[in-house]
């Protein structure tokens, strides 16, 4: 029986060393756990939203902390849902081009808040 942890795609690489296979079975445990973290983030309870996208979990964790905290800024949302203040940015642009909420401010004192429809 072959070892499970044996990489056996490309023929040339079965005849890798074996520190080559634990490298290359490391490396797949990695994506795999890549993306799994991905369809975790992916959707909340199937929920959409109006435009008919489908937000992932910190998308609504951002959403439900704007409603709370009308005209937060990225940092204040970055700590409360316990990212680092570029990925909150990023989730913010997303949230922005879906049409569920709008910026104010310049640059440096930016405030978020929900769009009114």
């Amino acid at each position: 029986m072959p070892n499970p942890h044996t990489f056996t795609g490309d023929p040339e690489l079965s005849m890798a060393s074996p520190e080559d296979n634990i490298a290359y079975t490391e490396i797949h445990k990695v994506f795999e756990l890549l993306q799994s973290i991905e369809e975790e983030n992916n959707i909340i309870d199937g929920s959409k939203i109006e435009n008919k996208k489908q937000i992932s979990v910190k998308h609504q964790e951002i959403l439900d902390f704007i409603i709370s905290n009308d005209d937060s800024d990225s940092k204040s949302i970055a700590k409360a849902i316990g990212l680092r203040v570029p990925r909150t940015r990023d989730y913010l642009k997303e949230l922005i081009k879906m049409g569920e909420i709008e910026d104010s401010g310049g640059d440096r004192y930016k405030t978020y808040h929900i769009k009114k429809k």
